[in-house]
């Protein structure tokens, strides 16, 4: 995560979220490290604080029994220092079908299991070697192996399951009452922090639209617009069209269907994505 004097930005995995940290990196800590000596006296003489930057990396801890515990950058909102708590949130909302293809392609899965991989062979014999409708099978299956403390039924998809790990107060308890009731009533916005969505598919424009009320200097942010986004290296990413074959009717639906509550939460946030 990054917190910085203004927000805190956290890092929703395969989203476009590196693009967001790379442009805030450069807007709230390299400028200042470009600045010449003279510049910086002026600073400390004109009694200006340096804006607060703090970018953390944090023990990934969402799995029952640390697994896949290694240090990273997607900090969850529970890992907030209490004192920063009052800061508004943002963060980047992807399409939970093309977040699977992206998963997918990415393929870290294939080296850092979720369960014991004695246990993952048992179920998937031919792991690592999946197709794509094997590999969401596989994910729904990772759900037990999250750290929810309650049994969560198999009609409810491994991305809703993470959404709420990552940015919700109360996990537990929302886990606890987490059914249709409680979603659709909107009772859930009771345990969000003040949290801004932007859409991935249009992050570029947004991030610029989120930065200009903070940002002084408008002129500064205009090298959002042009930049490119940001991909992983070694990724075996297909074109369009071949990603496109992976989403069957049935694949749909089933997605569909299993994160029908996180539907809702992105449409809630104005974040629509077609039927």
């Amino acid at each position: 995560m990054i917190i910085t004097e203004h927000f805190i930005l956290l890092n929703f995995p395969k989203t476009g979220s590196t693009f967001a940290r790379e442009v805030i990196t450069d807007l709230y800590l390299n400028e200042y490290k470009n600045l010449s000596n003279f510049q910086k006296i002026k600073f400390v003489f004109n009694f200006k604080k340096k804006p607060l930057f703090n970018e953390v990396f944090l023990p990934r801890t969402e799995f029952i029994k640390g697994y896949n515990s290694g240090v990273d950058q997607h900090g969850r909102y529970e890992h907030v220092p209490e004192k920063y708590k009052s800061k508004p949130v943002l963060s980047v909302a992807r399409d939970p079908l093309i977040r699977n293809i992206s998963f997918y392609e990415y393929g870290w899965w294939k080296k850092n299991t979720v369960a014991p991989l004695n246990i993952v062979k048992k179920y998937f014999p031919s792991f690592p070697d999946l197709e794509f409708n094997e590999y969401l099978d596989y994910q729904n299956f990772n759900t037990q192996f999250r750290d929810t403390g309650v049994v969560i039924g198999d009609n409810v998809g491994n991305q809703t399951i993470h959404f709420i790990q990552f940015f919700f107060k109360k996990t537990k308890y929302i886990f606890e009452n987490l059914n249709d009731e409680f979603i659709y009533s909107g009772k859930y916005r009771n345990y969000l922090p003040e949290l801004t969505l932007l859409k991935s598919e249009n992050l570029n424009k947004e991030l610029l639209e989120f930065l200009s009320v903070y940002w002084p200097d408008k002129d500064k942010l205009s090298f959002i617009n042009s930049r490119d986004i940001v991909r992983p290296e070694n990724t075996s990413r297909k074109s369009e069209i071949e990603r496109m074959k992976y989403l069957t009717s049935d694949i749909i639906n089933a997605v569909r269907y299993k994160e029908r509550y996180l539907y809702k939460i992105l449409s809630d946030f104005g974040i629509e994505y077609g039927e």
